[in-house]
């Protein structure tokens, strides 16, 4: 997870703010717009909307999901 601000775009070609990005190895999906809690069961747990979902290849790491929250 990163917690980092960045410009995306929406499913709708908007630019939108996004505070987080997690990555994920493929297989869960959500659909953007879907609720998910960050941190669970800490302190910093909190909830954001999913933007978008982005499926990633590094020669290093393989595959992976980019999940972009505000």
């Amino acid at each position: 997870m990163e917690q980092k601000t960045r410009l995306v775009r929406d499913k709708d070609g908007r630019e939108v703010v996004s505070s987080t990005t997690v990555y994920l190895e493929p297989g869960p999906h959500a659909d953007p717009g879907s609720i998910v809690t960050v941190h669970t069961g800490k302190p910093a747990e909190r909830t954001a909307k999913l933007i978008t979902t982005e499926y990633m290849q590094h020669p290093q790491v393989g595959e992976y999901l980019a999940w972009r929250l505000e």
